[in-house]
């Protein structure tokens, strides 16, 4: 018997495969956890916890137990219900946003895998050309709460947009946008 990992789908155009998952449980149980990602079918872990956070919680050793099951490992440590600096994980971005584009399958955590996961998944999205007025929508439905975990998150992503379109203001639905209908989030 395998573990199975806690795993929440994003919905997001095809060939897009974007989750965010439950932190894996550490020390004796990483490998088998980092499998079952793999036997879900991820091929990114993204870790978004501090190195004080990932001592505590026995995953110093999740690089290498990722590895191990054949899965590519990115850590980028920001601090609990932080935020990046923006220049700093651009480049992060622009290398799982190629990985999404080939469909590879992306998988964010940090500690409860609520505020820093779906702020670089709604980065993410952000770069899919997502209006950004949904896709904290989009997260928490597929989350289950509440999405983010506070307003300097909520500002970051409108900052971080911003700054990606270039200073040409923050999209947002429009009835032409698969995103804006019913059910937005959902990709017909």
């Amino acid at each position: 018997m395998w573990l199975r990992p806690t795993i929440y789908p994003i919905p997001a155009p095809s060939p897009v495969r974007l989750s965010i998952v439950a932190r894996p449980r550490g020390d004796d149980w990483l490998d088998d956890e980092m499998a079952g990602l793999r036997r879900c079918g991820v091929d990114i872990l993204v870790c978004l916890l501090t190195s004080a956070e990932r001592d505590e919680l026995g995953l110093t050793g999740e690089d290498a137990a990722a590895a191990r099951a054949g899965i590519d490992y990115h850590a980028y440590p920001v601090i609990d219900r932080g935020v990046p600096e923006h220049a700093a994980i651009r480049p992060l971005i622009d290398v799982l946003a190629g990985d999404l584009a080939r469909g590879r399958h992306l998988a964010v955590h940090c500690r409860a895998s609520i505020g820093r996961s779906s702020l670089l998944v709604a980065a993410l999205l952000s770069r899919l050309d997502v209006p950004v007025d949904r896709i904290w929508d989009i997260i928490g439905g597929a989350r289950g709460v509440p999405v983010p975990e506070t307003e300097e998150q909520r500002r970051w992503l409108d900052d971080h947009h911003r700054q990606a379109a270039g200073g040409r203001g923050i999209p947002t639905s429009s009835a032409l946008s698969p995103w804006a209908a019913p059910g937005a989030g959902r990709p017909r």
